[in-house]
């Protein structure tokens, strides 16, 4: 465990978690448990002799901890609903070991020095499989183990068909668990209130393996070759239409035993599902009917229902339509800007979406579904942290942003306050400049000002190139012992780096850039909890007025037009 005065990763809070659900359904902590979980964490750090630690930005151990506690929780709400069949604890465990293993095939022996783990994206299976046996063996588990876990392991694999094996089926208990881990690894993916702003990662990685594999070869397989982020994030809902749910059903839907876990008629990772793919494609009008038949298989709206809204949609298309022409309108706009605004505003209110008008017609909760997409944007324990002061300072930060149209120096401005509410020697905002492959230094603030305005860094080097890559924040507080440390910049600027603490910019799902702060200036050097909560809502302002500015420029003529 870190200590109180570090930033705690989550790990600890789903061991906690999983050890609560133990205690609950088998009457207590089983230490073998705790001992799985913390040996194949270990693996992901690079801890086992035979292994490197785990250099891919999507599967790690943060998703193959997320895969595991949706896999516990079904079983825990499957034990509930079905009591009679309650799972043992020896088919329990192997639950667990094979969610935690199911992505360790992403890792490189330790004498592999090619490329990262990402080029095992279409063969990381099999290396799963013997990674989980052998350690299992280690630890002198019995031979139902030794069978079925790589069994369990092989139904995740997405490029291949579902296929269970005789050995799972004769075992009602065994085929219950691989299809609960099934459901967990889709359900932990496409529910991941961060699953936007990773889509770099993974697209990172389908790039690499990609090249390693070969494009032509994996097209002859029938594998779907990626260009671009974008198109990943453009493809989400026909991904979740097309392939999730197909799945949900094979596996019996053990989703919904999910929902008896939570003890509510609610189910967050299917409303968080909702959420991912309400940010990702509000843009399309034509998608909200997919949405719909998506949230109607999901269980949250039913095939009246649904229908209804699809009626109302039309209705209010047609009539819309009919008063498309500005003269039936009898309108008559200036066309000065505001009148302009007024007017885009007032063509883009008449057309409903079905999410809308599910949510007018009170189906869908707006409530539940706003807590959802906020939790998404800004985590619940964020709040916790924070302070009045940090209120007061993100308050003024985003009055201040409002204006950033008019004056850039505004992001100069916010962020030498950041530096007076989190004390620090230096700040920085850099943007990507695709075209190059380079992160920009936009915005410094600190004593190498003049040296580092505009100075320019590769994109995938150091601390700010991993955050870029990874979508995820970091902190280090010991710089010189992080292997992701990038000297050169200490060694231009003449500066001494000792703490870091570094967020992304995501718009639209993208990272354009990251923030980071150099040097925490409070006695202990440490950034805290509380640092990264404020740091993480002023990179949503930031990204916010960015991307406002960004379609200004985009727009302006199709404004004026209007």
């Amino acid at each position: 465990m870190k200590k109180n005065n570090e930033v705690k990763t989550s790990f600890s809070a789903v061991l906690d978690i999983i050890n609560s659900i133990c205690i609950e359904e088998y009457g207590e902590v089983y230490r073998e448990i705790e001992k799985i979980y913390r040996d194949v964490e270990d693996l992901y750090n690079g801890k086992w002799t035979e292994y490197q630690a785990c250099d891919t930005g999507y599967h790690n151990f943060n998703h193959a901890s997320e895969v595991t506690l949706a896999s516990v929780r079904m079983m825990a709400g499957w034990n509930r609903a079905e009591k009679e069949k309650k799972i043992p604890f020896d088919c329990f465990k192997i639950g667990v070991v094979s969610a935690i293993f199911h992505d360790s095939g992403y890792i490189k022996d330790i004498d592999d020095a090619t490329g990262s783990g990402a080029k095992f994206t279409f063969t990381h299976v099999p290396r799963s499989m013997e990674m989980a046996v052998s350690y299992i063996k280690k630890n002198n588990w019995d031979q139902k183990a030794i069978t079925a876990v790589p069994l369990i392991i092989g139904i995740t694999e997405f490029n291949q068909p579902i296929y269970f094996d005789k050995y799972l089926e004769d075992d009602e208990n065994l085929i219950t668990v691989a299809k609960i881990v099934g459901t967990a690894d889709l359900i932990a993916q496409v529910a991941d209130v961060f699953y936007i702003e990773r889509l770099p990662a993974l697209f990172a990685e389908f790039d690499e393996s990609y090249d390693f594999e070969g494009r032509e070869n994996l097209k002859k397989r029938g594998i779907r070759i990626y260009s671009s982020v974008q198109e990943i994030l453009s493809e989400t809902l026909g991904f979740v239409e097309n392939f999730v749910l197909p799945r949900f059903d094979y596996f019996g839907r053990m989703d919904k035993y999910l929902t008896v876990f939570f003890k509510t008629d609610r189910n967050p990772y299917l409303e968080s599902i909702s959420a991912n793919l309400y940010r990702g494609l509000l843009q399309e009008q034509i998608t909200w009917q997919r949405i719909g038949d998506i949230l109607k298989e999901l269980n949250i709206v039913d095939e009246a229902k649904l229908k209804d809204a699809m009626f109302i949609q039309k209705a209010l298309r047609d009539d819309y339509d009919s008063l498309k022409d500005t003269s039936k309108r009898n309108l008559n706009f200036s066309l000065d800007n505001i009148h302009s605004i007024v007017k885009w505003m007032d063509k883009n209110s008449g057309y409903y979406n079905i999410g809308e008008i599910l949510t007018k017609m009170g189906v869908v909760v707006p409530v539940d579904l706003r807590k959802a997409i906020m939790q998404q944007l800004l985590p619940a324990n964020v709040f916790s942290f924070l302070k009045p002061p940090d209120f007061e300072f993100i308050l003024s930060a985003s009055i201040l942003l409002l204006n950033l149209r008019r004056a850039p120096q505004v992001l100069t401005h916010v962020m030498d306050m950041m530096a007076q509410n989190i004390p620090c020697e230096a700040s920085s905002i850099l943007l990507a400049d695709k075209h190059k492959h380079e992160l920009v230094i936009a915005v410094v603030t600190g004593p190498k000002q003049k040296e580092l305005d505009g100075l320019r860094l590769p994109w995938d080097k150091g601390v700010a190139g991993w955050v870029y890559n990874h979508g995820q924040w970091a902190v280090i507080n010991k710089a010189l012992c992080d292997n992701r440390f990038y000297n050169q910049i200490d060694n231009l600027s003449g500066f001494c780096t000792n703490s870091i603490m570094a967020t992304p910019l995501v718009i639209d799902g993208q990272v354009v850039g990251i923030i980071e702060l150099i040097n925490k200036d409070n006695g202990s050097g440490i950034f805290n909890e509380r640092d990264l909560a404020i740091l993480h809502c002023l990179s949503l302002q930031i990204a916010g007025s960015i991307d406002t500015v960004l379609w200004m420029f985009q727009n302006k003529a199709t404004l004026d037009k209007i």
